[in-house]
This record gives structure tokens, C-alpha cells and sequence, in this order.
């Protein structure tokens, strides 16, 4: 492929974006690690990347296409990524007046449970209960990040999404993974997602049951031909300055224990029946490498499990990709060894060259 023709012609068709090729990702990754992109732009609006990805799909259905958000829970190969990356950003939120139907949720056991809330993350001191709160729904674009949406909804009188303050990720990216924060998931919250669907070029809405949520999980994951416009999120005319100061509190805490540059927690904790038939005390992964491995602190080349988070890997200066996939391999291997335990990452490891 000749990636400088292709970009030409992207650019040709749409003279408000800027391509690039070759383009660097590592300064766009939490993580600062990261080849380049073959082929890269901006989009800057939900309706601007539908337009963009209905003319690769039809011109060029060969390009291999990747979307970033922010680039938070991502790990980028040291190669970089083949084909088009598509950097999806907005600021584009709508309160909606009208309400829309219904749509039945089913709420997912929380397993981020802490062995010691004083030295990691005390989720039950900050948990209060706003159903009893009249409802707003809000459409908000794919390519918002939370903490915009969080503070912009709450100057509106909006609240819900304090739970998930200090988490750097985008709206999209949050859908697709089923974000969790403190003891709630983002599908708790979810109504409808509108996506694309690259198969036909068509765009749809699907319902909390259509996406089967689970942890850290969305059926998304398994259909690439869907890529997510925007979500729809049921939230509330709540307590502004109790939900200003719970998010607030959820920052402070976690800058204490979750150290950048990261990419937030590696792995998936376990559940909590896998956690008691191995006799674990907890079923949170930081807390058994930690206790039970003793690997907090271990490093590999430039990457460091975490002296703060055992869950944690963090870049500590020029951390390549294969230094940081050692260290899973390395964790997910005593794992196995020790305990016949399967541990599977929560980052997702973006490699396709």
C-alpha cells in the first residue's frame, strides 16, 4: 500500500482534516509508548468520523482502520499500527428534552473489591443512592472525554457520572469496555448506544440488552464493524455539590495509588468465587501480586509493576511495548504456574502490524 497516496486522497476528499503519515503515538498514549501510525488523523465530531469511515470502507476496504480515544487503556506496539488511525475526539453533549422509552438494564457484580481501603481505594465511604432522583437523559459523542463530560454535565445540574471522575478516557472508549468506577459500571447508566455499522454503512441504536454488558465488557468487542457515534446515558437532577465533592474525593484518592504514566489497571480481577476457592482474602489482582507473588515493584527494561498498585505497570522513563508485554506475560505465567488461573488483561494491546 502506498500509505502517502492513500492519505492523499483522504485529504482531498475532506480539506478540513489533517492527515499525516508516519505519525507518532506515543505522545498520545497515557501510557508515552508507542510506534508510529502509518496513516493518521483528527476527527472532531461524530458525524465527521461517519463521513470519514463511509469513504475509506468504499474507496479503500482494504485499510486497515484503528480508532483512539485517548489512548488511556491501551498498550501500542513498539512498530506501531498499520493502516489508519483515527483519533475521535468531540465536545459535542446534548441534554435531551424529550425523554425516550425505556430500556431494561441488568446491574453486573462490581469485582474491584480492595483488601485494605486505607492503603488502596475505599469505595463504600464515598457510595450514596440517587434513584429516588428525577431522570435526564443525555446524548453525548463518542469522542468526549469523561472528565469534560463529568464537569460539564454537573455545571448543568446533571449527575451520575461522579463514580467515574479521574478516569482520562473517552465516552466511546468507556462504552466499548464497560467502564467501571468505584462500585458502579458505566452500563448501569447506559440507555442506548448509536453506532456505525461498517458492513453496510448504515447507523443504528442499541439497547443495554442488545450490547449483553458484563464486566469490563460489551458485545462491541466482538463486532469491529460497529464502531460507536455516541451513547446515551440516563442520569439525573441530583445533589450538585455532594456529586462535586464525591468526584473530587474519587480524584484524590485514586492520585494516591494509581501512578501515570499508565494505562490504568492490567489485568481483570477475579471473581469473587474464583478468589475464595483459591483461598485469596481478595479478589483483587494488585492485592494477590503484591501479597501473594511479591512482584510489586518488579521491572523489565523501563516498565515497573507499580510500587504503589500492584495492577499497575507504569512507564518509569523510555518503556518500550515489549518491556511492558514481558511483565504481563511474566504475571499472567505465575498465574498459571501457581494456581491454573487463566488472568486476562484489561488493557487492550493494539498490534496489527
Amino acid at each position: 500500500m502506498d500509505s502517502k497516496k492513500v492519505a492523499q486522497t483522504i485529504q482531498d476528499k475532506f480539506p478540513d482534516l489533517t492527515v499525516k503519515t508516519n505519525w507518532s503515538l506515543a505522545p498520545l498514549s497515557t501510557f508515552k509508548i508507542g510506534g508510529p501510525a502509518q496513516i493518521f488523523t483528527i476527527t472532531k465530531s461524530s458525524n465527521q468520523l461517519k463521513e470519514l469511515l463511509v469513504f475509506v470502507k468504499k474507496d479503500h476496504p482494504q485499510l486497515p482502520l484503528t480508532i483512539l480515544g485517548n489512548a488511556s487503556n491501551t498498550l501500542i506496539s513498539d512498530s506501531g499500527i498499520e493502516g489508519l488511525v483515527i483519533k475521535n475526539t468531540s465536545q459535542n453533549i446534548h441534554i435531551l428534552k424529550k425523554k425516550p422509552p425505556e430500556s431494561k438494564k441488568q446491574l453486573i457484580p462490581v469485582l474491584r473489591q480492595e483488601k485494605d481501603s486505607k492503603k488502596y481505594l475505599d469505595f463504600n465511604s464515598l457510595n450514596y443512592d440517587e434513584s429516588d432522583k428525577e431522570k435526564v437523559f443525555v446524548e453525548i459523542e463518542s469522542g468526549v472525554p469523561f472528565p469534560y463530560a463529568i464537569s460539564h454535565l454537573l455545571q448543568k445540574g446533571v449527575t451520575g457520572l461522579q463514580w467515574f471522575a479521574g478516569i482520562p478516557g473517552t465516552v466511546g472508549g468507556a462504552t466499548w469496555y464497560n467502564l467501571h468506577g468505584g462500585s458502579y459500571h458505566l452500563s448501569d447508566f447506559i440507555h442506548s448506544v448509536e453506532v456505525l455499522d461498517l458492513k453496510n454503512s448504515t447507523v443504528k441504536k442499541m439497547s443495554p440488552k442488545d450490547l449483553n454488558f458484563a464486566y469490563d465488557y460489551s458485545l462491541l468487542q466482538k463486532k469491529p464493524n460497529l464502531i460507536i457515534l455516541s451513547t446515551t446515558l440516563s442520569l439525573y437532577k441530583g445533589n450538585i455539590e455532594k456529586a462535586q465533592s464525591t468526584a473530587q474525593k474519587w480524584i484524590e484518592q485514586k492520585k494516591k495509588v494509581q501512578p501515570i504514566p499508565s494505562a490504568g489497571s492490567v489485568f481483570k480481577n477475579l471473581s469473587p468465587d474464583l478468589a475464595q476457592k483459591h483461598g485469596f482474602e481478595s479478589s483483587s489482582v494488585g492485592w494477590i501480586i503484591d501479597q501473594k507473588l511479591k512482584l510489586k515493584g518488579k521491572t523489565i527494561g523501563s516498565a515497573q509493576i507499580s510500587p504503589l498498585h500492584a495492577n499497575f505497570i507504569v512507564n518509569t522513563g523510555s518503556a518500550k511495548a515489549k518491556d511492558v508485554l514481558s511483565l504481563i506475560k511474566l504475571v499472567q505465567k505465575e498465574f498459571k504456574n501457581r494456581w491454573n488461573i487463566k488472568l486476562e488483561p484489561e488493557i487492550k494491546i493494539l498490534d496489527n502490524v
